[in-house]
């Protein structure tokens, strides 16, 4: 999909995709979204309470790259608390700055549950990769596997961060290799104490004292409620994952496994 300048409504430029609904279920499988101007894909997901299951939606196997703005947005209401899952998505070289030169997140989610797995985000500039907020902090909001972040740039003041996590999450057997952000985790909670379990993942170094300081939580700063957990860690290279460039078959997630991967 490429349409130059989004859509206008109400004389307000909008994404590629636009969804706001009550009970809205959307599912984008299998697309080539490139070059658009202001944004992919805009959602805010209001649930009727009503509804006898919270409904689940999916953005699976997209190929998404030299896009400008908001690349995913995705945003909930206040609970029941709706289900979210991207999965083996392709994120290349987008530029999360829009029309009006304001800098976004390449995706941003807010108060729903998340499943992120398999994506491959490579070459992205934004605020921050992944910006997700969910304040309920005894839930596990987000749920992060197997994902590959690799020499993407956070644009944030005097720093870059791959990640701002505001939330209670899983977060597993990633990797996160991004040597122009100072951070690949931060957060700016403030609140009750919330942990993000962040075990068994390639942080682009291999031993402790290089690895802790590319987190910012409650260790660093005690204004901070955030705790990350992050050892064991992966210690050598996952060298299927990352090979100096991104995967030349991306659509083929199962050519980059993190197998045979040593832990300290």
């Amino acid at each position: 999909m490429n349409n130059g300048l989004s859509s206008s409504f109400n004389k307000k430029s909008l994404e590629a995709i636009y969804l706001n609904a009550a009970n809205q279920v959307f599912q984008i499988f299998n697309n080539y979204l490139a070059e658009n101007r202001n944004g992919i894909l805009y959602s805010t997901i209001q649930n009727d309470e009503s509804a006898p299951t919270p409904p689940i939606s999916q953005v699976h196997a997209n190929t998404i790259e030299s896009n400008k703005g908001k690349t995913l947005f995705l945003e909930g209401g206040s609970g029941p608390y709706t289900t979210v899952k991207v999965t083996d998505n392709y994120f290349s070289s987008n530029l999360a700055t829009d029309l009006n030169h304001h800098v976004h997140s390449i995706c941003k989610i807010s108060n729903l549950v998340a499943h992120l797995r398999g994506n491959f985000f490579y070459n992205n500039s934004g605020q921050y990769v992944l910006e997700y907020y969910f304040t309920v902090a005894p839930v596990t909001g987000l749920t992060f596997l197997n994902n590959t972040l690799f020499r993407n740039h956070g644009l944030g003041v005097n720093y870059g961060v791959t990640i701002l996590c505001n939330g209670r999450a899983e977060m597993h057997d990633n990797v996160m290799e991004n040597p122009r952000n100072r951070y690949q985790i931060s957060t700016t909670w403030q609140g009750n104490p919330v942990i993000v379990n962040a075990t068994s993942n390639w942080w682009g170094e291999s031993i402790l004292k290089l690895i802790a300081p590319l987190i910012m939580d409650s260790t660093k700063d005690y204004r901070l409620s955030l705790t990350v957990s992050f050892q064991p860690f992966i210690q050598l290279q996952p060298q299927k994952a990352l090979s100096g460039t991104f995967c030349p078959c991306f659509l083929n997630f199962l050519c980059c496994p993190i197998h045979t991967i040593k832990y300290m």
